[in-house]
């Protein structure tokens, strides 16, 4: 069976914490170099007290925006 490509979103989705400019940098260089130029960089929610919880968050609003675009 063949898969269906996404239509929503591209192949692969990244989270970022937008303070880490460096890591940014990083990854899209790294992905250039790899020949990969199907993503989406999302803001990843921060919260220092409860780090899975900004994790959660971050994923709960990629699936919200694919909600409002389908």
């Amino acid at each position: 069976m063949k898969s269906e490509k996404n239509q929503i979103f591209p192949e692969n989705i990244i989270i970022h914490l937008p303070h880490r400019l460096d890591r940014e940098q990083s990854i899209i260089r790294e992905l250039s170099e790899q020949g990969i130029f199907n993503f989406k960089i999302w803001e990843g929610f921060l919260n220092r007290r409860d780090p899975a919880f900004g994790f959660s968050q971050s994923h709960k609003k990629i699936v919200q925006d694919a909600q409002q675009l389908s």
